[in-house]
Order: C-alpha cells, then sequence, then structure tokens
C-alpha cells in the first residue's frame, strides 16, 4: 500500500467506531458480525493490547501515523470526554 491510499485509508476510520470495536474487544467480546472496517480495526488492536494476537506491519504503521499526526490523542480525549460525561 502507498503512502497515500495508506493516509487515505487512516484518514477514512471513524474513530467512534474504533473507541466501540476496541472497548469490544479488550472486554473479550468476539467480533461484531457485520461491523465496520473501522470498527474491526478498533477490535483486532485490542487483541494486540490484550496479548491475545501479534501487532501486524501494519498495525505497527498504522500506530506510527497515528502518534505521529495527533489521531491517537483526539482519540483519547474523546475517550475522556465521554467517561466524565457518564
Amino acid at each position: 500500500m502507498s503512502d497515500e491510499e495508506f493516509v487515505k485509508f487512516a484518514e477514512s476510520l471513524d474513530s467512534n467506531e474504533c473507541l466501540a470495536g476496541y472497548l469490544a474487544g479488550f472486554d473479550g467480546w468476539p467480533p461484531n458480525q457485520g461491523a465496520s472496517v473501522s470498527w474491526m480495526h478498533g477490535w483486532n488492536n485490542a487483541q494486540v493490547d490484550r496479548g491475545r494476537a501479534k501487532a501486524t506491519p501494519f498495525q505497527r504503521r498504522f500506530v506510527e501515523w497515528a502518534v505521529g499526526n495527533g489521531w491517537l490523542q483526539r482519540g483519547r480525549a474523546h475517550l475522556d470526554q465521554k467517561r466524565e460525561a457518564e
């Protein structure tokens, strides 16, 4: 995947869907049938973080990109706001 294709894909992910998938995966829920690409991306990342799977080269590339441009920090800020509202 070219850099341009990678960035286009990464920026197309819905952070809310990623978060929902991540939380479900982190809590041990099975993959959601018919889930969006964003949801599955979050779910797969949770599997790595919980030690249930090894990171793929794509996941490592995504983390580098997400940290480098602030995407990850914005996602964490969104989660913090969600927790404060509860």
